[in-house]
């Protein structure tokens, strides 16, 4: 499935089909599905990080590229992201990686990740944009247009590409699952448009811009591992060397070593949902326990 749409992509560049360079009235068509709107709403300046999930040939790119202070943009077809290096090749803080954004390895997080008519090809939903969550700095938010569209093919006359077409409820669920915080859900002609936001929260609701471990990890402040080192001695009789008190965020795959067993983060991700009090068990009585002694009220800045 994925080849076809490398060979589709990659075809279009081949025959020269590069939006970037499209004429007036059909850039002002496209905009019908994101356009100024859309890239207002990433509210961006010249210390924002972005990340654009399938940049194309930079169509959205030549616009936010210059308004931020590093862009990355991503994208499956390789000819694609050839033509998208010469389109964006007077911008210096420009980084473009070729691959799938499902198993990209991608180190870094960025204030804003916005995607538009990428999300018809992924068939797994709920993965890009938990992945896009995780991607995101605290705050940070993601900006997503989705094509009205529910035909279940691209026909181009000659060949037909298999897309997955989206609906507003199914998007809200994955967003809601997630984790981020839906802010702004509108319609354009031809899209529907979504902003949410990460708040910075571990599954069972804790705060995680609070936590002294993940404040000493983001701030390097050894002092502060060193109090959290007490609080779980003190609280739980764990004597954790000091180089552990390393957290990157509850939802993250460089938690806390302590918080890697959590029974609430293992439930949470075996049912695939974001967060305990999406449960149809909640509040569960263990849960309900752990609530009222520990979710924000203890180990916090």
């Amino acid at each position: 499935m994925k080849s076809e749409i490398i060979q589709h992509y990659d075809l279009l560049i081949e025959k020269n089909n590069d939006p970037v360079h499209d004429p007036k009235p059909l850039r002002d068509y496209m905009d019908k599905w994101d356009g100024e709107v859309f890239i207002n709403k990433m509210e961006l300046d010249k210390n924002k990080s972005v990340l654009e999930i399938g940049v194309g040939t930079g169509r959205l790119a030549v616009r936010v590229a210059p308004l931020c202070g590093k862009f990355c943009g991503v994208d499956i077809s390789p000819k694609t992201i050839e033509r998208a290096k010469e389109n964006l090749s007077e911008q210096t803080n420009v980084k473009l990686l070729c691959g799938d954004f499902l198993t990209l390895d991608i180190s870094h997080s960025f204030d804003i990740i916005y995607s538009s008519l990428t999300f018809m090809h992924i068939d797994e939903k709920q993965t890009a944009i938990n992945k896009a969550a995780d991607l995101l700095k605290d705050s940070g938010k993601f900006v997503l247009s989705i094509d009205k569209n529910q035909d279940g093919f691209i026909d181009t006359g000659t060949r037909k590409i298999t897309v997955f077409p989206d609906t507003p409820a199914e998007i809200k669920s994955y967003i809601a699952n997630s984790g981020l915080l839906l802010l702004e859900h509108y319609e354009k002609e031809f899209s529907h448009i979504f902003v949410a936001k990460k708040e910075c929260k571990c599954y069972c609701g804790h705060d995680c811009s609070k936590c002294v471990t993940y404040v000493a990890t983001m701030t390097d402040n050894n002092n502060l591992r060193m109090q959290s080192q007490r609080f779980y001695k003190e609280q739980f009789g764990q004597d954790i060397p000091l180089e552990k008190f390393n957290c990157w965020g509850g939802r993250t795959d460089k938690v806390f070593e302590f918080c890697q067993d959590c029974p609430f983060r293992k439930c949470c991700i075996e049912r695939n949902i974001g967060s305990c009090n999406l449960c149809f068990e909640y509040p569960c009585t263990m849960f309900k326990d752990y609530q009222i002694k520990y979710v924000n009220k203890c180990n916090q800045i």
